[in-house]
């Protein structure tokens, strides 16, 4: 179902895209199981390697998708991650949704396995409220482990999101740091539909997912 609710971008555009942002230079690229069912990371990891980009020169970051699912699915699912993004390491590994079937605690444990695995290199979380962010940072924090960050949206519909993690972050005196999706809203903050009203609806109503 969420497989395919981003729209697809054919494989030149994906290698474009990933080409433009090196050249700019962009370091950092996120994405997530959810986009394609694993055919956005392998997209990436496809692009990075015909553009000559060598593991851990670049930070990748994905996520797991935890609906209907539950934590036991953290460390069942991991090495699909690692094929489909290989050779480039995961180097932080968030959940993407405050939506799993088993606690946060119970998710943290998971990742906190898989960090002492070797087989991703940070934890991070995505759209989670500043009390569930609390949560994720004491279950780790029993583990001797960090909670990365915490990502959510930039534009104006994520100004609440931003504000309630920052000020979590202010009374805890927690350094982490936060990570940003869709800055932009598709190009719709850009004025790139100002001329051409219609053309925003062949924007999907998710984000992009360079899926191919």
């Amino acid at each position: 179902m969420v497989g395919g609710f981003w729209s697809n971008v054919a494989t030149e555009s994906i290698f474009g895209v990933v080409d433009a942002a090196l050249k700019g230079g962009i370091s950092w690229f996120d994405t997530a199981e959810a986009y394609g069912r694993g055919r956005s990371e392998q997209n990436l990891s496809a692009a990075l390697s015909k553009l000559g980009v060598k593991p851990g020169s670049v930070v990748v970051a994905t996520k797991w998708f935890p609906f209907f699912r539950t934590a036991h699915s953290i460390g069942a699912t991991i090495d699909r991650r690692i094929s489909c993004l290989g050779p480039y390491p995961i180097d932080l590994y968030q959940i993407h949704q405050p939506a799993s079937f088993s606690p946060i605690p119970a998710q943290m444990k998971e990742m906190a396995k898989l960090l002492r695995a070797g087989k991703i290199r940070s934890i991070g979380i995505s759209n989670f409220s500043a009390r569930q962010m609390e949560q994720a940072h004491d279950a780790l924090a029993k583990e001797n482990i960090v909670l990365a960050s915490n990502q959510g949206p930039l534009q104006p519909p994520g100004q609440a999101h931003r504000r309630a993690t920052a000020s979590w972050k202010r009374q805890k005196g927690w350094g982490s740091r936060s990570s940003a999706y869709s800055p932009l809203a598709q190009g719709m903050l850009t004025g790139r539909f100002h001329e051409d009203p219609e053309s925003i609806r062949k924007v999907s109503t998710g984000r992009s997912s360079w899926e191919g």
